[in-house]
């Protein structure tokens, strides 16, 4: 559009000029109108100016009308170096305006990137920022949680069984009436860990789970001179010593002994605790315990190959008797049958210890 009108400006200009050195003359009807273009011989080359031979021009004018003539008399017509010159002004006319229009544009883009650039700057640091104190916030949780862990692991519980707590080596002492005082069983186990002369195998002093409770716990801990072997020997000979010392106090269950077994890990807790009340049903009654076998993770037992208790086996028959936990069973008959006692001297037996 520019262009457009840049180009009807300087045709108008042309046409302005042109009226005003009286070449501009409407021609008469019938009449053709004459445009001599000369040059003025300023900065024209030769090869652009049209020579006309003067025989010609006069022959020409003479054969010319008057009004041909009158015209060819009056003023100077348009040279090449006006057109020139006139289109020179229009283009540096023309450059002027698009650059300063590009120097606006240019300006208004780069004011925009760096406004764009500073916002996005803001959103980050602002988000960083956010990002350090949430990093700050997590890392004293954790120091408070490795803290607090740190307290919990130094204390032993006072609370509840105690028994789903993992730990080392440790061996179980039993045969005490249920809630029975801490202090009572203490009294009781330190008396019997004396006189079976076993102190240079402890590592530790027995504790109760609870302030009452029936059993008590004495952990182990591997020698610097001992491998893992050694200390399952010493714990061996604590609880051969306790069991072989078959002794009653006036806080025990009537009729039981001070007992001792290895503490079994968690795992094996769950069925396995009916596997040990089995056990505990044999050595009570002295049943071939040695003849035994265990499957803790299932809380299974075989006597003489004979499978007579469980927890996840199919029970033996409709007559077996049910333990403490969920589908828990002995077969009381079977083992009855298989090492000689009388069924209801094993079922008695059996209901106390289920029961404890």
């Amino acid at each position: 559009r520019r262009i457009d009108d840049s180009l009807a400006t300087a045709d108008w200009t042309i046409r302005d000029k042109f009226m005003a050195s009286g070449k501009g003359r409407t021609a008469l009807p019938g009449q053709a109108m004459d445009l001599d273009v000369v040059s003025d011989g300023e900065g024209v080359p030769d090869d652009e100016v049209t020579h006309v031979p003067a025989a010609a021009k006069r022959k020409g004018e003479a054969g010319a009308s008057p009004t041909k003539r009158a015209a060819s008399d009056c003023g100077e017509g348009i040279t090449v170096a006006m057109l020139k010159s006139l289109f020179a002004e229009q283009t540096a006319d023309l450059k002027a305006s698009y650059r300063g229009e590009m120097k606006d544009a240019i300006r208004a883009c780069e004011d925009r990137l760096v406004k764009t650039v500073e916002n996005a700057k803001e959103d980050l640091t602002s988000r960083i920022t956010r990002g350090q104190q949430d990093i700050s916030k997590l890392q004293a949780s954790h120091e408070a949680l490795e803290a607090r862990l740190a307290k919990m692991e130094q204390h032993k519980p006072s609370g509840g069984s105690g028994l789903s707590e993992e730990r080392g080596p440790a061996v179980v002492f039993g045969g005490w009436r249920t809630d029975t005082k801490k202090t009572l069983i203490l009294s009781d186990l330190n008396a019997v860990l004396k006189d079976v002369q076993m102190d240079q195998q402890l590592d530790s002093a027995p504790w109760v789970p609870a302030v009452r409770h029936s059993i008590s716990i004495l952990e182990f801990r591997q020698r610097q001179s001992e491998n893992l072997d050694g200390v399952r020997r010493r714990m061996l000979a604590v609880i051969a010593a306790v069991n072989g010392a078959r002794v009653q106090s006036e806080n025990t269950q009537e009729g039981k002994f001070i007992w001792a077994t290895i503490s079994r890990p968690r795992s094996e807790r769950g069925p396995g605790y009916h596997c040990g009340k089995v056990r505990k049903l044999l050595y009570q009654l002295d049943i071939g315990v040695a003849e035994a076998e265990c499957a803790y993770s299932t809380g299974s037992l075989w006597l003489k190959d004979r499978l007579v208790a469980s927890v996840e086996k199919v029970a033996n028959n409709m007559g077996v008797k049910k333990g403490k936990l969920d589908h828990s069973w002995i077969d009381t008959a079977l083992i009855a049958e298989l090492s000689g006692r009388k069924q209801v001297d094993i079922d008695e037996a059996w209901d106390g210890i289920a029961q404890s």
